[in-house]
């Protein structure tokens, strides 16, 4: 490992925690082998997280492809060959000697600018078919590394690696968990998570059953930042995000989740830790 000191990386990905706390899971062996840490993002909730973690915080803007208002997505090569060239300008100035991306159009202009100086690139895709930005990385030579064995067969040029996950994830402390959010540790506990970004549907679904789950269960609901919009109700714990999840996975009885398939990951692994029953609710079509 010591042959790695005296190196900077450049870690980049937001929009969602899908495409931070992955890195974030990184960050003890990132620290071990190399000095500089630097981490480029958006003024999203990888912000937050990262600036959290004490990490270096780099923010850059630039626009994601707007699949519902199309005359928006008009802009995107004006604002993506400013942010390009921000880059270029950010890169060297401190000399990265390898760009870590966790996919998200909030990486994409680092991995470009990246590619232009010939800096190393490697990304990671956590869904079974690569998203938009990892997919133009990888056309421009970033390596792909991918948690499916099965994506991995799409190109010679992929490498299957599993997913980043945190160790307070797979040992979570369930009376932690008890104690912050004051659960009945009489009743049995249902979590529900709708991803760092929530889920409207999902959030939908659950209000209107709400009445008929809290008369078996406990219920802490992840609801996504800014939709939280179910009046409080006892035996009823909602909140926007949460750092704690391997607690929760702890005290849970039950989990139902919408969201991406990193999660179904992250929860097998805690029922296999904690030998607990985990049920998801997928809805890949909404």
């Amino acid at each position: 490992m010591d042959a790695m000191k005296n190196k900077t990386i450049v870690l980049t990905g937001g929009g969602s925690g899908g495409h931070v706390i992955p890195i974030l899971a990184l960050l003890p062996e990132i620290k071990e082998n190399f000095d500089k840490i630097y981490f480029v993002g958006g003024s999203g909730i990888e912000k937050t997280l990262v600036k959290d973690a004490g990490v270096f915080y780099h923010e850059i803007h630039t626009v994601g492809l707007d699949r519902t208002h199309v005359f928006k997505n008009l802009k995107i090569p004006f604002v993506l060959f400013k942010a390009i060239r921000e880059q270029k300008r950010f890169l060297r100035e401190i000399h990265p000697d390898v760009v870590f991306s966790k996919g998200g159009f909030i990486s994409l202009p680092t991995v470009l600018a990246a590619r232009k100086l010939k800096i190393p690139c490697v990304a990671h895709e956590s869904d079974l078919s690569l998203g938009l930005a990892n997919r133009i990385a990888g056309k421009k030579g970033a390596t792909i590394l991918t948690g499916f064995d099965k994506t991995a067969t799409l190109s010679d040029d992929f490498i299957y690696v599993g997913f980043p996950l945190r160790k307070e994830v797979e040992f979570g402390n369930a009376s932690a968990a008890v104690k912050k959010y004051g659960l009945d540790k009489t009743r049995k506990t249902l979590l529900v998570i709708g991803g760092s970004m929530g889920a409207k549907k999902l959030n939908d679904v659950l209000a209107q059953s709400l009445d008929v789950l809290l008369k078996d269960y406990e219920i802490v609901h992840v609801t996504g930042k800014g939709k939280n919009e179910i009046p409080e109700k006892q035996g009823y714990h909602p909140v926007e995000f949460t750092n704690d999840i391997g607690d929760l996975f702890a005290a849970a009885d039950l989990v139902v989740s919408l969201t991406a398939p990193a999660m179904w990951s992250r929860s097998a692994i805690s029922w296999w830790t904690l030998r607990k029953h985990i049920s998801f609710s997928i809805y890949r079509m909404l």
